[in-house]
């Protein structure tokens, strides 16, 4: 009895993560357009276009899950050139990858991968869909501790069904 309580209790975690309802976000300079969660944090950095948190207590937490986009220059090489290159350079930082494919979301395609990385002792799993237009990159980074990343995973995969880039 007590395992079906602790399956239902499951259930409802991820369903409200889920349901949770998006505000649109256009980013003023770059233009991208992505819907975030209405409750969430937005904050803005040099180094990042646009960092969006669920966070307890007014702070950062990184187990709670973040959203962060970055925009860099491409140069001259295919969108297959640099995310080759990008891939081995994150095996280099001692990532485990596992690319799942190629997804088109609004008209845009976009490599889609998995990482992993232990981080002190908070492992973090992401979710990043790449792609590159106009001689930049646009990376859509979705993560959280190991351990949330299951219940937030639908969340991220709605978010980033809302990117137009």
């Amino acid at each position: 009895m007590k395992s079906i309580f602790h399956f239902l209790f499951i259930l409802i975690i991820s369903s409200n993560c889920y349901s949770q309802k998006l505000k649109t976000y256009v980013h003023p300079t770059d233009g991208f357009e992505i819907g975030i969660p209405k409750k969430w944090d937005i904050e803005q950095h040099d180094e990042i276009n646009l960092l969006v948190h669920a966070s307890k207590y007014g702070k950062y937490y990184r187990e709670d899950g973040t959203i962060l986009v970055y925009i860099r220059q491409a140069g001259n090489a295919t969108m297959d050139e640099i995310y080759k290159d990008y891939i081995e350079g994150l095996k280099r930082t001692e990532h485990s990858v596992s690319e799942v494919g190629i997804q088109d979301i609004n008209d845009r395609r976009y490599f889609v991968y998995y990482t992993y990385k232990e981080s002190g002792a908070l492992p973090i799993k992401t979710i990043e869909y790449f792609t590159v237009k106009d001689n930049k990159i646009f990376t859509a980074s979705f993560s959280s501790a190991e351990q949330n990343f299951n219940d937030l995973e639908p969340l991220f995969q709605k978010v980033a069904a809302t990117i137009k880039y």
